[in-house]
């Protein structure tokens, strides 16, 4: 056996320890072993062996599902465009993705522990602070805008960078997440817009959002950049010169027009997720804010219509690949059940609930009776369709939704009924699945006639925790396999 880091111990080092641990159980003394006790003993190491190999390439290619997975999110994360953060409340950095070391001149590792807040221009801190306030008293989206020094010397330059800064609270009361996106250059071309209007007028054209420009006064939209066409599939000349609830892809009139009316006395308005219906039909979800701007003497409202389906998708995405993730993690991906992880977190809870009401569980190991040949004569592949076929039949077999099986690997499976009142009620639910998996199964026009061997253990009278509650079932499993096969058997 090669050492490696998940396995310390040699293969004469594991050998010696396992022959030392046999021998202190005194299952079966060597003065005592018959020919026959080593010959089944023999039969029942090969079978375990083989059990072992099927249940580790299952759980590695799980791994592997895992692992690719966990690699396609943390590339989405790492080489997002804009920097992710994730702070405590004292502004520690706790995460951040690739793109922040390259924004901040920083290598990650050295952000991890750092003050988010000591990188900022000391002007700035109150209005980062007070983001901070909301966001965790309030818990829902803020956003401001901090002025940051560069970290590296070699790399500063005269003026601090911007950046805006998004913030949410995340599933951890004491943590939130930003978005961190470096708005200098355009908050540098906005400031140099007011007095130069051929250069305003090249950014509004080519921007990648759709811009309406209101007047102050009436509501009526006086401009519209191109790309407010291609988003929504009106022509300019259907949008120019309409008040803002007047024009075809609003959907709410009366939202549109009391954004105008709150405009008379706020500076900004935003909707995060706001249904415009596009020229064709479709309802797309946009953010859509408007903010109150001096352009010459006169007042004006700028909106901006900002496209969120492909952000959407990704968040979407996001939460489909952890459920994948945590699928793998707490079930066989053979059947479909609970793994022994799972079982070992319910059986646990159970037993605590147990011990404050004073009650009974049941644990019950089963296997199926002459399963390896099924495999040896049909095939691997019938024989995994078996095996989620007996998983479905024992499912349906349990009458109350609080009971619920694992699969352990190979043809062996864990029924664990958290609440009952007699040791009957468990042998009477065994006795159930027992019969179900009885009846035959057809398979691809194969006719499988097989059955189970049930061992039973019960909290409290066999054991008070689950290592010694599933030692006794499985122990009363091989005593109903010595007995014929095809039956339950009570510790």
């Amino acid at each position: 056996m090669r050492k490696d880091i998940s396995n310390p111990l040699g293969r004469s080092e594991l050998r010696r320890l396992a022959e030392e641990r046999l021998r202190a159980s005194g299952f079966i003394p060597e003065s005592q072993a018959s020919p026959v006790d080593k010959q089944r003993i023999l039969y029942e190491l090969s079978v375990h062996q083989i059990e072992l190999e099927m249940q580790n390439k299952e759980l590695q290619q799980a791994y592997n599902e895992i692992q690719k997975e966990h690699k396609r999110f943390s590339d989405l994360y790492d080489f997002a465009p804009v920097g992710y953060l994730t702070l405590a409340r004292d502004s520690t950095i706790l995460e951040a993705n690739l793109t922040i070391d390259k924004m901040l001149s920083c290598e990650r590792s050295h952000l991890k522990g750092a003050r988010f807040s000591s990188f900022m221009v000391h002007a700035d801190l109150p209005v980062f602070n007070s983001m901070m306030q909301k966001v965790f008293q309030s818990k829902t989206y803020e956003h401001c805008e901090v002025r940051i020094e560069h970290v590296d010397p070699e790399k500063a330059t005269s003026l601090p960078q911007t950046f805006r800064l998004d913030a949410i609270t995340s599933d951890s009361p004491e943590e939130c997440r930003l978005t961190f996106t470096d708005i200098s250059d355009a908050r540098r071309a906005l400031d140099a817009l007011k007095n130069n209007e051929a250069q305003y007028r090249c950014l509004f054209d080519a921007a990648q959002e759709g811009i309406l420009i209101l007047d102050y006064k009436s509501g009526k939209i006086v401009d519209a950049n191109p790309f407010i066409a291609h988003l929504m599939g009106f022509s300019l000349d259907e949008i120019e010169g309409k008040e803002l609830w007047e024009i075809g892809f609003i959907l709410d009139k009366e939202l549109a027009r009391n954004t105008y009316l709150e405009l008379q006395t706020k500076s900004y308005i935003r909707y995060s997720n706001l249904p415009l219906q596009h020229k064709s039909g479709k309802v797309i979800e946009v953010e859509f804010f408007c903010y109150v701007y001096i352009s010459g003497d006169e007042k004006a409202i700028q909106c901006n219509i900002r496209d969120i389906t492909l952000q959407k998708q990704l968040l979407e995405y996001e939460k489909k690949q952890n459920q994948i993730i945590e699928q793998l993690a707490m079930h066989d991906p053979l059947t479909g059940l609970p793994n022994r992880r799972l079982l070992s977190e319910r059986v646990s809870l159970s037993l605590a609930q147990c011990r404050r009401n004073n009650a009974m569980a049941a644990l019950m190991i089963f296997d199926l009776d002459k399963f390896k040949p099924v495999n040896d004569t049909l095939g691997h592949a019938i024989g995994d369709i078996l095996l989620q076929q007996v998983a479905s039949r024992s499912v349906e077999a349990l009458q109350r939704g609080e009971d619920s099986i694992a699969r352990l690997g190979g043809d062996e499976f864990v029924v664990l009924l958290p609440q009952i009142v007699a040791i009957s009620n468990a042998v009477t639910m065994a006795e159930k699945i027992r019969k179900k998996i009885k009846e035959p199964y057809t398979i691809e026009g194969h006719t499988i006639d097989i059955s189970c061997s049930i061992g039973v253990a019960v909290f409290p009278d066999h054991g008070e925790d689950e290592l010694n509650l599933m030692k006794h079932a499985d122990e009363a499993l091989y005593r109903a396999k010595n007995n014929g096969r095809n039956q339950v058997m009570v510790f």
